[in-house]
């Protein structure tokens, strides 16, 4: 600055010699330069007084769109921290499921592994047991019958009945052996197929059914660990997300991390002195 007003000084000085030589006229148009350049000199001191005011202006610029940032990331890291916070519980509350089904379907695994062994051991034999007493009671009862209608056709052949009544007693007689030899027939009918048919099915279906169970807690066990893989993986995305949030925080204004570090979280008790928790007027 103090050089170019050195130069006007020169300018001036050197245009006054040259009206001195010249005459009137170029002393005029020295005087016209020279007022030109003092207003010149004039603006350029005025310059320096009005950066000052624009530096300011920026500053308070620059401050307000630093405060908006701050402002988003502080929304951002509380977004995050609580994404953090549903991906532990999601953990957490996933191993309770998963404790609980296995302990489901490993019960209802036994439950079906013993209703199978008695079934072997107990119920299909009784079954077989008691339906084959069924065909030799029906057995028992023909032959008894049959002795007992031809005791009746050799009594009534002595005895002078009259011819009516003994065939009336005769075809009752009669009547009932037959019956009894058609259920009979049944009877042995429905023992082959409790055998060969009916007793085989149904452990096969209980068979399936203990397999079926062994699967569902295989196939449970795969889940389990496919899941813990994805809720692993939302956990480090969590947090590897709020640990970038932070660092953009800290770039912007490490004081403001720490003050947000050091907030204790609403979901936890608040730790306390135990000095501050006394009543009053206790030593």
């Amino acid at each position: 600055m103090m050089r170019f007003v050195a130069g006007l000084a020169l300018t001036g000085c050197w245009w006054a010699i040259a009206g001195c030589q010249s005459g009137g006229e170029p002393a005029a148009q020295a005087d016209t330069q020279k007022s030109a350049l003092s207003g010149q000199a004039e603006t350029a001191q005025a310059a320096p007084a009005a950066a000052p005011q624009t530096e300011v202006k920026d500053e308070a610029k620059e401050a307000k769109e630093k405060e908006r940032k701050l402002a988003d990331l502080l929304q951002r890291h509380a977004v995050a921290k609580q994404r953090l916070k549903k991906a532990r519980l999601s953990i957490d509350q996933s191993e309770e499921d998963h404790k609980s089904n296995m302990t489901r379907m490993t019960a209802e695994l036994n439950l079906a592994k013993r209703r199978l062994e008695d079934f072997e051991k107990n119920g299909a034999p009784q079954r077989i047991d008691r339906a084959t007493l069924g065909v030799q009671w029906g057995e028992d009862s023909i032959k008894e019958q049959e002795e007992e209608l031809a005791q009746l056709e050799i009594t009534y052949k002595a005895d002078e009945i009259a011819t009516e009544t003994k065939e009336i007693v005769l075809e009752r007689a009669r009547r009932r052996l037959e019956r009894s030899r058609r259920d009979l027939v049944l009877q042995k009918k429905d023992l082959n197929t409790l055998k060969t048919e009916t007793i085989p099915r149904e452990k096969e279906e209980m068979k399936l059914g203990v397999e079926n169970k062994e699967r569902e807690i295989a196939a449970a066990q795969r889940n389990i660990q496919s899941s813990r893989i994805d809720r692993r993986m939302e956990l480090m995305n969590a947090e590897n997300d709020l640990a970038k949030i932070e660092q953009e925080i800290s770039d912007l204004d490490p004081e403001a991390l720490k003050k947000l570090q050091a907030q204790p979280d609403k979901d936890e008790p608040v730790k306390t002195d135990a000095a501050e928790t006394k009543p009053a007027g206790e030593n």
